[in-house]
């Protein structure tokens, strides 16, 4: 067994923590600021082009609320994971290397861009799982190949569906979140019987996130004329 160092001049050992010293000499020499400012390492990374931002950002905070994601879900634009200073390709590439599925937000000018079709590619040769989510003017029946060959579905109508797949491909411990429906009727009880409390707490507790990415689609635009798709090879 490996001996411990003595603590002070009476001779007592610490116990069960050896090496106690060396590691409080670590985690003195580190720097604090680059303890405070690592995220953790995302799980979920969504993929989206800059005029699709609100839908993207929407889906975020679905899956962070729903599966109690917090900022393991990665947004380029998420100034929280993504800071002044960072060198953002290198931010890109970690967070594709390091998360277990990919949400591929494909709207009819998305699927047209590059690096959507560049990140989804990444994520796909690393053999882990590709979600396509069809927005807008494009719909998962008229998706070319090779996204119909993929499980796709469309917002918002299929928004469960994709907490429900996500928690699934994360293998979460945790059972999966209820339907929207159920969930605002009990938040709608529990409000009632709680009526005695504040005003905000009661609006943090009307926090509906399917909604909030509903009212975002309805506000938002895609490409008012979509392209004939390129012959497939």
């Amino acid at each position: 067994m490996e001996k411990c160092a003595p603590l002070g001049t009476g001779g007592t050992r610490s116990q069960g923590v050896p090496n106690a010293g060396n590691a409080r000499g670590s985690i003195r020499n580190r720097d604090p600021a680059r303890v405070l400012r690592s995220p953790p390492m995302p799980r979920v990374f969504v993929s989206f082009v800059h005029e699709d931002q609100k839908i993207a950002e929407s889906v975020q905070a679905l899956l962070a609320d729903e599966l109690s994601l917090g900022k393991e879900v990665f947004l380029s634009a998420d100034q929280s994971l993504v800071l002044g200073g960072d060198i953002w390709l290198d931010k890109i590439r970690a967070a594709l290397e390091g998360c277990e599925v990919l949400v591929l937000l494909l709207s009819a000018r998305s699927l047209w861009r590059a690096w959507v079709s560049f990140e989804a590619g990444a994520v796909w040769l690393a053999r882990k799982p590709v979600i396509p989510v069809c927005i807008g003017r494009m719909s998962k029946g008229a998706l070319p190949h090779p996204y119909s060959s993929m499980q796709a579905l469309d917002l918002p109508a299929d928004a469960y569906y994709l907490v429900k797949s996500v928690h699934q491909h994360l293998k979460m411990s945790a059972p999966p979140p209820a339907p929207p429906m159920i969930k605002r009727i009990g938040r709608a009880l529990l409000n009632e019987k709680d009526k005695d409390k504040g005003m905000w707490e009661r609006m943090a507790d009307a926090i509906d996130y399917y909604e909030f990415l509903e009212r975002a689609i309805s506000k938002w635009e895609d490409e008012p004329e979509r392209r004939p798709f390129p012959p497939e090879v």
